[in-house]
């Protein structure tokens, strides 16, 4: 895999249970870190093309490997920080060569 140019800036946020302080349980996204990325935003077949008519943008994240982005799972999200937009994390695979991971993201409606 050639060097790809990492010009954007995501944050990546777990989703983590914390207590109300009356019993309850809460979820809300905490933040774990920063990372430099690759967007590539899909535009081909019919499943792309239905997505984007519910205003869904799939795209493909590329970030390096690190002990940090080992860690990310399906149930995190991702912040664009430059663009505010955030993405639903639905696969993280490694690329070929093990230096990267390829992150399909979902932004606009990203419930579920």
């Amino acid at each position: 895999m050639t060097s790809k140019p990492m010009r954007e800036v995501v944050a990546f946020e777990a989703l983590v249970s914390k207590s109300d302080g009356y019993g309850n349980h809460v979820s809300d996204y905490e933040p774990r870190f920063e990372e430099r990325a690759h967007f590539k935003f899909l535009r081909g077949g019919e499943r792309v093309i239905g997505a984007r008519l519910e205003g869904i943008q799939p795209t493909v994240v590329t970030i390096w490997r690190s002990p940090d982005t080992e860690a990310i799972q399906t149930s995190w999200r991702m912040k664009d920080l430059l663009s505010g937009t955030i993405y639903a994390i639905r696969s993280k695979i490694p690329t070929d060569d093990q230096l990267y991971f390829e992150l399909t993201c979902e932004s606009g409606d990203i419930d579920g």
